[in-house]
């Protein structure tokens, strides 16, 4: 093999091994984050910045699965959530906390793009939100 040919590989080879450290989701760093948290049956949507006036302009493929950590005010609402009868119930949060984003599949059935992970709960406020209006709602009215 030539010494060119050698260098080729060589490249191609450490090319290879920084696209696959590039492509690797990562945990990111903490920080601080806010939107609004959309409780659901088998859904737990996250809008990145997002407002109450906004998060009707947001598309579902914009939001994150929200883990809630170890943040026993969102465990309490996750259990609040579930106890109430009917299947249709949405709640919205707007929320304030420290935590990471990772990108890749996340959620119920892998159908979110990215994961919010919950490090620790600022603020959390309750929103008005109609009972059963959901972000899969959003794109059959456009």
């Amino acid at each position: 093999m030539s010494q060119a040919r050698s260098i080729a590989v060589i490249g191609l080879i450490v090319l290879a091994i920084c696209v696959a450290i590039w492509a690797t989701p990562s945990t990111g760093r903490t920080r601080e984050i806010t939107g609004v948290w959309l409780l659901e049956m088998e859904g737990s949507s996250f809008f990145e910045g997002a407002t109450l006036a906004t998060v009707r302009s947001f598309d579902q493929a914009d939001a994150g699965w929200l883990e809630e950590g170890n943040a026993q005010e969102l465990e309490d609402l996750l259990s609040a959530h579930y106890k109430e009868p009917g299947y249709c119930n949405v709640r919205a949060f707007a929320l304030r906390f420290k935590g990471k984003r990772q990108i890749g599949m996340s959620g119920h059935l892998g159908l979110w793009g990215s994961r919010y992970e919950v490090v620790e709960l600022m603020e959390v406020k309750p929103l008005p939100w109609p009972r059963c209006e959901s972000p899969l709602d959003w794109e059959a009215e456009n």
